[in-house]
C-alpha cells in the first residue's frame, strides 16, 4: 500500500492520562492512511477468515474513512450471516475524524447498534455516546443499562473499562459479572494499554 502509516502524537498529562494531540506530517485526510486504504484485493480471503472465525473483533476508528468504513460493515456482515459473534471496541478519538463531532457519535453508535453482538467501551466514551442518558459513572456502576433498548439493543454482553477504576460487564438476562478493581503495574505510559482487554 503507497499510502503512508499515521504517526499519532500522543501528549501525557501529570496524571499519566493520554490525549491523542494530532498527527506527524498528516496527510489531508484520515483515509489517506495505509489502515484506512483496505486493499479491495484481498477482501474475498478476508471474508472467508471472517465466516470461519469464532469472533470479529472490530473497532471504531476505521469509520472515519469511507473505505475502511465500508470493509468494516461488510466484515460484520459476514460474520453475523455466518452466525458468529462481532465484539465492537468503541474508539473516540476526534483526532480522526474530519467532520462534526455529531456526525462521528451517529455513524460510531449506528455501526455499533448495527453489528455488535458484544461491545467494550470506556465509562467515558459510554456516556459521549449517551451524553443526556449516562454519566461514566453510572455506565461503570450498572453496565447492565447499557444493555436496553436505548443503548445497545443487539448487544448481548457489555464491558465497561475505566482506567484506574477498573472495569464492570453486563450479560444481557441479568447475568451481571462482579466489578473488577484495576490493578497496580509499573507502566512507563498508558498509550494501547487498553487493547489488552480486547
Amino acid at each position: 500500500n503507497p499510502n503512508p502509516n499515521p504517526n499519532p502524537k500522543v501528549n501525557v498529562d501529570a496524571d499519566g492520562d493520554r490525549h491523542f494531540a494530532g498527527f506527524g506530517a498528516r496527510p489531508v485526510s484520515s483515509a489517506d492512511f495505509a489502515d484506512t486504504a483496505p486493499n479491495p484485493d484481498l477482501e474475498p480471503d478476508a471474508a472467508a477468515v471472517v465466516a470461519a472465525a469464532d469472533v470479529l473483533l472490530t473497532g471504531t476508528l476505521g469509520l472515519a474513512a469511507p473505505k475502511s468504513a465500508g470493509f468494516a460493515r461488510r466484515a460484520a456482515a459476514a460474520a453475523r450471516r455466518a452466525g458468529r459473534d462481532v465484539m465492537v471496541d468503541v474508539n473516540w478519538r476526534p483526532v480522526f475524524w474530519d467532520g462534526a463531532e455529531a456526525a462521528a457519535r451517529d455513524t460510531i453508535l449506528k455501526y455499533v447498534r448495527d453489528t455488535a453482538t458484544m461491545v467494550k467501551v470506556t465509562d467515558e466514551e459510554a456516556a459521549w455516546l449517551f451524553p443526556d442518558e449516562i454519566s461514566p459513572e453510572a455506565a461503570l456502576e450498572a453496565p447492565e443499562r447499557l444493555l436496553g433498548d436505548d443503548f445497545f439493543p443487539g448487544a448481548e454482553l457489555v464491558l465497561v473499562t475505566a482506567g484506574e477504576y477498573g472495569s464492570a460487564g453486563a450479560r444481557r438476562g441479568g447475568a451481571r459479572g462482579d466489578r473488577q478493581a484495576a490493578f497496580g503495574v509499573d507502566a512507563g505510559g498508558a498509550t494501547g494499554a487498553g487493547g489488552g482487554l480486547s
